[in-house]
C-alpha cells in the first residue's frame, strides 16, 4: 500500500502500520497504540495517512508509529 499522493510505501522497517476503514476502528487502535507508547514500546509520534486505492477498495486510512529499538522499561 502507498501513502496517497506519494511514492512512499506504508510498511517500513522498524514501524508498526495499522490499516483501518471505519472511524470506530481508528479510535480503538489509537487507544492500543497510546497504551504501548505509555509502556515504552513505541515512540510517541503516531502518524495518520490516507492510502491510495488498492484492488478496488477506496477510503483506506492508516496509523503508523516507530518501534523503540532499545528495551522497554520494566
Amino acid at each position: 500500500a502507498y501513502i496517497k499522493g506519494t511514492d512512499e510505501r506504508l510498511t517500513q522497517a522498524g514501524k508498526v502500520s495499522i490499516v483501518w476503514l471505519q472511524e470506530k476502528d481508528r479510535i480503538e487502535y489509537l487507544e492500543y497504540l497510546t497504551h504501548l507508547v505509555a509502556q515504552g514500546y513505541l515512540e510517541p509520534e503516531i502518524e495518520e495517512h490516507d492510502l491510495e486505492p488498492m484492488q478496488g477498495v477506496e477510503g483506506l486510512k492508516a496509523l503508523r508509529c516507530t518501534v523503540k529499538l532499545e528495551a522497554a522499561p520494566k
